[in-house]
């Protein structure tokens, strides 16, 4: 379930995480993107609050096709370069999650607590759909806390990603 108000000073969204009965609020003030822009020491540019804004009222990861005609649609006059710049500086400063999908083509996600992990990090597996090509975020899932690597190996982050098909596809 979607509900927002855009474009009017608030976006109020309530986001179904994969096609549960859980629900995130992901209320964002326009100032509170602000504040998050500045906080990671980014210049506050028409392309970033225009991505955010598109990233906030997601129900969950999507392409920077899918966001370029999100952004066409809102009558924003952002090029594909400038997309990809922004998503890239966005995911490199922790508030945007990239998540590589079937066809190595990357998917976005705001995350909203972007200090910590969440259910948008990387704490949580992602099931990609082999027919849909589509990523589900699946946070009530568990992953193993504690990975052990060998000698001399250090462990930055884990991506878990499971396979198959969605209940649409199945």
């Amino acid at each position: 379930m979607l509900i927002t108000c855009n474009k009017t000073g608030m976006n109020f969204l309530l986001q179904q995480c994969c096609n549960s009965d859980i629900f995130f609020d992901m209320s964002v003030k326009p100032d509170t993107i602000h504040l998050i822009l500045k906080s990671k020491g980014l210049r506050i540019t028409q392309a970033r609050l225009s991505v955010l804004d598109v990233l906030v009222q997601q129900q969950g990861p999507i392409s920077h096709q899918q966001i370029e005609r999100l952004l066409e649609q809102d009558e924003s006059h952002i090029d594909r370069v400038t997309i990809y710049r922004t998503l890239h500086s966005l995911t490199e400063c922790g508030i945007l999650h990239k998540i590589t999908g079937l066809d190595r083509s990357y998917s976005y996600a705001y995350k909203t607590d972007p200090d910590h992990q969440d259910q948008h990090g990387t704490e949580h597996p992602h099931f990609v759909c082999e027919r849909c090509l589509h990523t589900f975020c699946l946070p009530n899932v568990d992953v193993p806390k504690k990975i052990v690597t060998p000698s001399g190996f250090e462990l930055k982050h884990t991506e878990v990603k499971l396979f198959g098909y969605c209940p649409e596809c199945n």
